[in-house]
């Protein structure tokens, strides 16, 4: 398993919602308590959409998720959980998310993706909800 480095000041954290939509609001607190502690907050392009009722395309959310995994300025990756985060599974790039370790954080529905970076990239995640 591949332990990915720890968070130091100045870090950045990377939001994306694999799946289910959420509101600008969900995230203000989050953000700010994680800017408070000293680290950078970016949010995935398609972080916002809703495309259908619940959320953005399959392929727009896999887009956020493999963008954060290329994206070396991003030390973590952080996403709640959501029904339709099961989707994603066949659209993710696992070679990617090894070539470019991080931290990789969710809880409830997440769980689906962190167990699959953790089988099919062989990288230790966490779980663990936001602050």
């Amino acid at each position: 398993m591949i332990k990915p480095k720890r968070l130091t000041a100045g870090d950045t954290i990377g939001f994306i919602s694999p799946g289910v939509a959420v509101e600008r609001d969900d995230l203000t607190a989050p953000a700010a308590a994680l800017e408070k502690l000293g680290y950078r907050v970016k949010y995935g392009a398609h972080l916002y959409d809703r495309d259908f009722t619940y959320a953005a395309s399959v392929d727009k959310r896999a887009a956020d998720f493999n963008g954060m995994a290329a994206d070396d300025e991003v030390k973590m990756v952080f996403f709640g959980g959501g029904e339709a985060s099961n989707e994603l599974l066949p659209h993710i790039d696992f070679e990617l998310v090894r070539r470019h370790p991080k931290i990789y954080c969710s809880y409830g529905d997440g769980t689906t993706l962190l167990n699959a970076v953790a089988s099919c990239a062989g990288l230790v995640t966490f779980y663990g909800s936001p602050p």
